[in-house]
């Protein structure tokens, strides 16, 4: 639960506290019944991830044509249409960087996407990073025991969970194509780093 829980922020925005709480009640739900469709129907997932609004997750489940399957293939467009306004899919390639502000998740994040884009032949098209903010993380700082028992415990890249923390710069943010901030408190940290770039180069002009 706990490194599921700590992952999934990334995929869009939330409130931590409440998605945790989502995920508990959701996997209760399944292993009370055994069947992934009636868990996930009876669960607040996916209005939490912002693919359904409280009024339409009531109607949709009301209706006996909205199946669970139906309703992430919604989600699922929904947000693709959002990013595709801003994302460039036709490059070679997309670096990809993740920004946390603990020195654990984001590399968590850049491990799993590694071994999914290779589960999905996509790794030579997608490149995980990742960093943290300066506000409990110095650059150089050595990562926590406990991501190195991860890597074993999950098959994932020793040497990217091992790795060193990189603090974000300013200049990070131009140069990734899909910048990923783990949860609202990073975002804020994030929005703050840009505005002070585009205040400095203001002044500087």
């Amino acid at each position: 639960m706990r490194p599921l829980s700590a992952v999934i922020p990334a995929a869009g925005p939330s409130d931590p506290l409440e998605l945790h709480a989502a995920i508990a009640a959701t996997g209760a739900a399944f292993l009370a019944s055994g069947r992934p469709s009636s868990a996930l129907g009876s669960s607040r997932l996916l209005e939490l991830r912002g693919g359904l609004s409280s009024s339409s997750s009531s109607s949709s489940s009301s209706s006996s044509s909205s199946s669970p399957a139906a309703m992430v293939r919604s989600w699922r467009l929904s947000r693709l249409g959002r990013f595709a306004s801003s994302f460039d899919a036709s490059r070679y390639h997309a670096q990809v960087l993740f920004v946390d502000d603990d020195g654990s998740r984001a590399r968590t994040c850049e491990a799993l996407l590694e071994r999914v884009a290779m589960w999905a032949d996509a790794g030579w098209w997608i490149y995980p990073h990742a960093v943290s903010t300066k506000n409990n993380v110095a650059d150089g700082d050595a990562p926590p025991p406990s991501l190195l028992a991860s890597a074993s415990a999950f098959g994932l890249c020793r040497g990217r969970l091992a790795a060193r923390a990189a603090t974000l710069e300013a200049d990070d943010l131009s140069a990734y194509d899909v910048v990923v901030c783990v949860d609202y408190t990073v975002l804020e940290q994030v929005r703050a780093l840009a505005r002070d770039q585009v205040e400095a180069g203001a002044d500087a002009a």
